[in-house]
């Protein structure tokens, strides 16, 4: 029985993700939610440290048992997405291209794998905390 109809499913979650940060991109700058109260950089590296982690949960599905997390797949991935989003939003009144803005969505994109290398040298609640996000691993 071939899983990858199911497995596929478990994309869904970044795909949404990144359909949502094409619709924000899309919009006119002052149609933005939060525009006003979050700093545009701070929104950048949120969204795409949560679509790094989408990412990440997704790809335990697709790689073999034993290797190493996916650190340059999701950052070369990320990468391209923002690089598109940003040549995007060349076509959008009122928005442009930013390499500021690039490296905004990079920062959240390296603030996960911080997160994680940190909790990978945490106490043993840490280490759970590490496989279970990286390898999709529980252990007792």
């Amino acid at each position: 029985m071939n899983r990858l109809p199911a497995r596929a499913l478990l994309l869904l979650p970044a795909l949404g993700w990144m359909g949502m940060i094409f619709y924000l991109s899309s919009r006119v700058q002052s149609a933005v939610p939060l525009r006003s109260g979050l700093p545009d950089y701070v929104a950048h590296s949120g969204e795409y440290f949560i679509l790094a982690l989408l990412c990440l949960l997704a790809l335990h599905n697709f790689l073999p048992p034993g290797r190493a997390h996916p650190f340059w797949i999701i950052l070369g991935f990320c990468f391209l997405y923002a690089a598109g989003d940003e040549l995007h939003q060349l076509y959008v009144p009122t928005r442009d291209a930013s390499l500021r803005d690039l490296g905004a969505d990079m920062a959240g994109v390296l603030a996960l794998f911080l997160l994680l290398l940190a909790l990978s040298r945490a106490g043993r609640k840490g280490q759970q905390l590490y496989r279970l996000l990286v390898r999709g691993q529980v252990s007792a």
